[in-house]
């Protein structure tokens, strides 16, 4: 699981090849009241995490929205994507 706060220091200490272009899901859970699920794919890819946020790609999408007042964050798992 990656967990993405204001950076992306965590994603370079994982060992999957970069950009991800097999088949995934990526599951978001937001603590701060607000879905940013676009911003984040797009960061996603922006920094080549993933090849592309098509739906080739990207085959299923969660979003879970929480809201913690005193701890907002996002929290972004992925997977590679079984049927």
């Amino acid at each position: 699981m990656l967990e993405i706060n204001d950076q992306l220091l965590l994603l370079k200490k994982e060992k999957e090849a970069m950009p991800i272009e097999r088949e995934i899901r990526i599951k978001m859970t937001f603590y701060h009241g607000d879905n940013g699920s676009s911003s984040i794919l797009d960061l996603l890819t922006d920094c080549k995490v993933i090849k592309d946020d098509k739906w080739q790609i990207v085959r299923l999408l969660e979003i879970r929205n929480f809201y913690e007042k005193n701890n907002p964050r996002c929290l972004i798992e992925i997977n590679g994507y079984d049927e």
